[in-house]
């Protein structure tokens, strides 16, 4: 069924132009999936005319999303810059947390992400973000994955390292995965 929908979704948007919340209406599908579906259908010049007819507010929602994307990737921009001003200052703490990163980091563009159990380079990788980037505790958000079967709770093992790493329970992230029992 999936298949059918998804070749009759991009019928829609290839041939008539369709937008991708009418495919929805239409097929009785999540606009998410639709999305995925269409995103590499590039409407032609009358199709958009077409769509800005029947959806007056589709003009300035395009319009809208061009202006944050200039505004974000500018945002972007300063970030990159200040980062590359930063390495000429040579700052050591700087220079290994971006190391770190490099090698053990999470890649994203909108985020910070580092796994790995060893407490002293969590710590030091804490630091880096407090110290280097003027991350905010607030700002910063810890999930826990570890494994039960070693007379320890989840909450125990969740206080030890939010304790070692001085940071608020609010930070903590729940994942209702991330907790497995060991047998022997």
């Amino acid at each position: 069924m999936k298949k059918e929908q998804r070749e009759e979704a991009r019928r829609l948007r290839l041939e008539e132009g369709l937008s991708v919340r009418e495919i929805c209406t239409k097929l009785g599908v999540s606009k998410g999936s639709v999305s995925v579906w269409v995103r590499d259908i590039e409407l032609t010049t009358e199709q958009r005319t077409a769509l800005k007819k029947r959806n007056p507010v589709y003009a300035g929602q395009h319009l809208g999303a061009q202006a944050n994307i200039l505004k974000h990737r500018e945002i972007r921009r300063q970030y990159q810059e200040e980062g590359r001003q930063k390495a000429r200052e040579n700052d050591p703490l700087h220079i290994a947390g971006c190391m770190l990163y490099w090698g053990e980091g999470a890649k994203s563009r909108t985020q910070l992400e580092l796994a790995n159990s060893d407490p002293v380079l969590i710590q030091f990788y804490l630091n880096f973000l407090r110290e280097s980037l003027k991350v905010a505790d607030n700002d910063i958000r810890v999930r826990v994955n570890c494994y039960l079967g070693n007379d320890l709770t989840s909450e125990e093992i969740e206080n030890w390292w939010l304790e070692l790493l001085d940071l608020p329970r609010s930070v903590l992230e729940k994942n209702n995965n991330q907790y497995k029992t060991e047998t022997k």
